[in-house]
C-alpha cells in the first residue's frame, strides 16, 4: 500500500513540474511579464478571479494563488493597483495598494499604500 501511494504522490509530482514547464513556456504569459505560475494557478484562473493582474505592468513575476489570495513570490510589479493577497519578495515599483500583507520586498517612492499589513516605511 505504501509503494501505491508513493508512486501517485511521485505521478503527481511529476504532473506539477509539466504544468509548470507547459506554463513557462507559454508566451502569453511572456506577454503579461509572469515568468511562473505555483499552486495550480494558470492564465485562465487569472483571468477569471484576478483581472487586476492582467491589468497590472509586471516583469518576471512569479505567482500562486492560496485560500483565494494571490501569492507573490517574485518579480518585479512595475505599476497597477494590487488588490489584495500576499507579497512575499521582489520590488514594488510603482502603482497602488489596495489591501493585503507584504511580508518582504522592496517599495518605491510611488507607491500609494490604502490598506494592508507590513507598510514599508519610505511608503505613504
Amino acid at each position: 500500500m505504501s509503494q501505491i501511494r508513493n508512486l501517485i504522490e511521485n505521478q503527481e509530482y511529476l504532473a506539477s513540474i509539466f504544468r509548470t514547464i507547459d506554463e513557462a513556456s507559454n508566451p502569453e504569459l511572456k506577454k503579461y511579464g509572469i515568468k511562473e505560475l505555483r499552486d495550480d494557478l494558470t492564465l485562465d484562473k487569472i483571468k477569471k478571479s484576478f483581472p487586476w493582474l492582467i491589468k497590472a505592468k509586471l516583469r518576471n513575476a512569479t505567482i500562486g494563488a492560496d485560500a483565494g489570495l494571490i501569492q507573490w513570490y517574485n518579480g518585479d510589479w512595475l505599476d497597477g493597483t494590487w488588490e489584495d493577497g500576499v507579497f512575499y519578495n521582489g520590488n514594488f515599483i510603482k502603482g497602488t495598494w489596495k489591501d493585503g500583507t507584504l511580508v518582504k520586498g522592496k517599495f518605491g517612492d510611488q507607491v500609494k499604500w490604502i490598506n494592508g499589513m507590513g507598510k514599508p516605511k519610505n511608503v505613504k
